[in-house]
């Protein structure tokens, strides 16, 4: 999942809140309602607009924007594509 640090952990979220997603989903494998899952959390960096950004909002990026964010992209890609595989 992405913005990682917002999940488990309220003392690393910049709002002091988390988003209970290890309570959330212990509840849901208890009532049988999900399988037994393993949450893994990205945190994101400072890049966070460039990270998130669409790839057509990308291309229609300016120069300067393209450069800031895409080393960070292109290693995002590659990640979301390798951990979507279902097991």
């Amino acid at each position: 999942m992405h913005d990682g640090q917002m999940l488990f952990d309220e003392s690393t979220t910049w709002n002091k809140q988390e988003w209970h997603a290890d309570e959330v989903l212990a509840k849901l494998i208890a009532e049988k309602k999900v399988r037994e899952t393993i949450i893994v959390g990205v945190w994101n960096t400072p890049k966070r607009r460039e990270e998130y950004m669409p790839q057509k909002a990308f291309e229609m990026a300016s120069a300067d924007q393209k450069e800031r964010s895409g080393d960070v992209r292109d290693h995002r890609r590659g990640f979301r594509q390798l951990s979507e595989i279902p097991c």
